[in-house]
């Protein structure tokens, strides 16, 4: 059922699991899984340095 709150154009309320299904497969950046299942491709579009950690054994390639 659709209700008008003003400033949103619609808003569903409590939703089938098949639209929401439909919903999901209808955005652009999301594929179907073997199990038929949603995923959602994304990419990073930032990074932080003092969340960028490097792993290694060699200590000699850290400063």
């Amino acid at each position: 059922m659709a209700v008008d709150t003003g400033f949103i154009k619609n808003l569903l309320k409590n939703p089938n699991m098949s639209l929401l299904r439909e919903f999901t497969f209808n955005q652009g950046n999301v594929v179907k899984t073997t199990f038929n299942s949603p995923n959602a491709i994304t990419k990073v579009k930032s990074m932080s340095a003092k969340n960028t950690f490097i792993v290694t054994d060699d200590l000699a390639t850290t400063d």
